[in-house]
């Protein structure tokens, strides 16, 4: 329990940790977990040039002077969600405007969020697509090494908005009144729409062009995001034939395959039960 006391607290020290704006209702959940090279007590005089050349740094100097650089900003967060005199809802933009320009670890590609040693860009490519794509991502989401939606933004070319992000927001208001296209959440839920319905809907209101906006969250948090959206705006599921297996359906398509590859050929099995008898 102390152990766990101790390990609560340290989380308290790092970026993000901004627990005033728990109170307020309009605010998501705000304990962010950091990289271990943001606590105050880490120090990287032991990092090798390989560590250094992995987080796009070519000396030591050059990694303590981002880093400080990032302290400094976060400094100025804590500062200012501390002050009584704003209100929750401002602390809470505050957070996602700082997560939005300083993504989670002060060393992260911008586009791909990995480390700049495993940057993926140059190996994307775009694919043209008539829909207008946006992924609407949770705060807890944006700039993780392991989501998968920002690739969206090369590949798609499409928006990237953050939950919670005042301008964000404002945009994906700024879809759903929009005439001229015909806006649609990706979402499995009652009454959600095929995609040759959904066609034929927009083919009816705006000439065609779709606008589809995908939740990018846990199903937990997809789901309070889909209860901030209008009641009347429209769905998409996908049949499922067009749906990607699951990791259990994937593992069970392999064991599947794998035993076909060991049985024997019907031939060779009538030839082995023959020689049997």
């Amino acid at each position: 329990m102390l152990t766990r006391s101790w390990r609560l607290a340290s989380h308290f020290a790092v970026v993000g940790s901004l627990s005033a704006l728990t109170h307020s209702p309009n605010c998501c959940s705000v304990l962010m977990r950091s990289h271990r090279c943001m606590r105050t007590n880490w120090q990287p005089e032991g990092m090798s040039l390989n560590q250094l050349k992995e987080r796009g740094c070519s000396t030591l100097e050059e990694y303590i002077a981002a880093l400080d650089v990032r302290r400094q900003k976060r400094d100025a967060l804590q500062e200012y969600v501390s002050r009584a005199d704003v209100s929750g809802q401002e602390k809470g933009w505050a957070r996602c405007e700082y997560i939005y320009k300083s993504l989670r670890l002060p060393f992260q590609c911008s586009t791909c969020w990995l480390l700049p040693g495993n940057c993926i860009c140059s190996s994307l490519r775009k694919y043209e697509v008539t829909t207008k794509v946006v992924i609407h991502l949770h705060p807890d989401e944006w700039a993780k090494g392991s989501n998968t939606g920002c690739l969206c933004s090369s590949l798609l070319d499409c928006e990237l908005l953050m939950k919670g992000h005042k301008q964000h927001d404002q945009r994906i208001q700024q879809l759903l009144d929009d005439p001229d296209y015909t806006c649609s959440i990706l979402w499995p839920g009652e009454g959600a729409l095929g995609p040759h319905e959904l066609q034929q809907l927009a083919q009816q209101r705006s000439n065609g062009r779709i606008a589809l906006i995908a939740l990018d969250a846990t199903w937990d948090g997809a789901r309070k995001m889909r209860s901030k959206y209008p009641p009347g705006v429209h769905m998409l599921k996908l049949p499922p034939h067009l749906a990607l297996p699951t990791h259990s359906q994937q593992q069970q398509q392999q064991q599947q395959q794998a035993l076909s590859a060991e049985a024997p050929p019907p031939a060779a099995l009538r030839q082995q039960q023959q020689q049997s008898q």
